[in-house]
C-alpha cells in the first residue's frame, strides 16, 4: 500500500527541527498527503519548504525515508492545538 492512499497513515518527522508528526494519505491528489499534529509553537516560516522523512515510529516504514516537502500549512479543523500541512511527494 502506498502512502498516498487515504487509508493509510505513517510516523513522519519535519527535518528542520526534528518535530514528529503522522503523514496520511488523502483523496485530493495523488501527488500530496497531510501531514498531521503539527505543534501550533512551530511557524509557518521554521517548516513551510521543509523536508519531511518518515520517523520509523511506525512498524511499516524505516526511519529517513524521504517522503517530501511542506508546500503549505493550516489550522487544524479538528484539534486547535494543532496544525496541518500539505505536502509535495518526492516519488509518485
Amino acid at each position: 500500500m502506498t502512502l498516498n492512499n487515504p487509508q493509510m497513515s505513517v510516523g513522519a518527522m519535519i527535518v528542520n527541527n526534528r518535530v514528529n508528526c503522522i503523514a496520511k494519505g488523502n483523496n485530493s491528489s495523488n501527488s500530496e498527503v497531510d501531514l498531521l499534529y503539527i505543534p501550533k509553537e512551530c511557524s509557518e516560516d521554521e517548516i513551510l519548504d521543509a523536508f519531511v522523512y518518515t520517523s520509523g515510529d511506525s512498524q511499516i516504514y524505516p526511519r529517513g525515508l524521504e517522503i517530501g516537502r511542506i508546500i503549505s500549512i493550516k489550522q487544524s479543523p479538528r484539534y486547535e492545538n494543532f496544525n496541518e500541512a500539505n505536502i509535495r511527494l518526492t516519488a509518485e
